[in-house]
């Protein structure tokens, strides 16, 4: 069995087996929204919504799977 986390804290290190995450750009994705606001609010309108990419950062929790 597989177990990862969603956001890539220090706790994923600290844990046996290390846990694997996902992690994610918080400051780019709170740009963004901060963009899409200011955008909103002086009437431009929204702008393109960019689509983040998680990363997937493998460590003791996951391994591949038995035949």
């Amino acid at each position: 069995m597989s177990l990862p986390a969603w956001d890539d804290s220090r706790l994923c290190r600290l844990t046996r087996p290390t846990l694997s995450a996902m992690s994610h750009d918080a400051h780019g994705s709170g740009a963004d929204v901060a963009r899409t606001l200011f955008g909103v609010i002086t009437g431009e309108g929204p702008g393109p919504h960019p689509v983040p990419t998680p990363v997937l950062t493998p460590r003791g929790s996951t391994a591949p799977p038995k035949a």
